[in-house]
């Protein structure tokens, strides 16, 4: 309901819209349809600040145009996803675990679903 609120307000002149994990506790087909049909298509256009889990981070990275982790209220990173490759061991370690930049947009059953900022346009 939040979502479709948030793109009504899209649709209707939103310049800017924060969504606080959007995608939360919905099975991958609700994932994907959300992900893809929602939030990228009905609200391009709009610069939207978006937080994630981590585990849904790898998947949903290969969409955004900025990366931006935070941990205990420190900055670890802030750039271009294609950056974070760099920045590997320190964003895994913010994370608690590991950072796969390899999974890209893999909806799959299988694939598993901690905080991260997620800014795209």
């Amino acid at each position: 309901v939040n979502l479709a609120r948030t793109v009504y307000a899209a649709l209707q002149g939103t310049r800017l819209v924060l969504l606080d994990d959007p995608v939360a506790s919905v099975d991958n087909e609700v994932l994907r349809a959300a992900w893809e049909d929602v939030v990228l298509k009905e609200m391009r256009g709009v610069t939207r600040v978006i937080t994630v889990n981590t585990q849904l981070l790898e998947r949903l990275l290969p969409t955004a145009d900025r990366l931006v982790v935070v941990n205990k209220g420190r900055l670890v990173f802030n750039g271009l996803p294609s950056e974070a490759s760099a920045h590997h061991e320190a964003i895994s370690e913010a994370l608690g675990g590991t950072f796969d930049l390899s999974r890209k947009n893999d909806f799959s059953p299988s694939a598993s679903p901690k905080r991260v900022e997620v800014n795209g346009n």
